[in-house]
């Protein structure tokens, strides 16, 4: 299984931009930093975010925790009603209603 998490290529807000103290401590987390740039020539193993590869078994509950020490420490969200989504393909919107989070428009 593959988990992303979003890197600066993708952060809008400078505000929320990243620091390099928070490149090291999503590494400190178990996070792959970035390999590429958006629109640049890329690896196939890589990612312009943070990745992590989960291998069969997957432990959800070590991963779980991992995510959450991600959101809070390193994007700052301190409860889950502060999370959105934005899904999306080709033809159609992609909802996800089981998440209970608001979807982004």
């Amino acid at each position: 299984m593959r988990a992303e998490a979003t890197s600066n290529a993708y952060i809008e807000s400078p505000e929320a931009m990243l620091s390099i103290d928070d490149y090291v401590a999503m590494a400190q987390l178990g996070w792959k930093p970035p390999t590429y740039a958006p629109g640049s020539e890329h690896p196939p193993d890589g990612s312009p975010n943070f990745f992590a590869e989960l291998r069969n078994p997957v432990d959800f509950g070590y991963f779980a925790e991992i995510a959450v020490q991600t959101l809070r420490r390193i994007y700052h969200i301190g409860h889950p009603g502060e999370l959105r989504y934005k899904s999306f393909s080709r033809d159609m919107q992609i909802r996800f209603p089981t998440l209970r989070l608001q979807r982004e428009k």
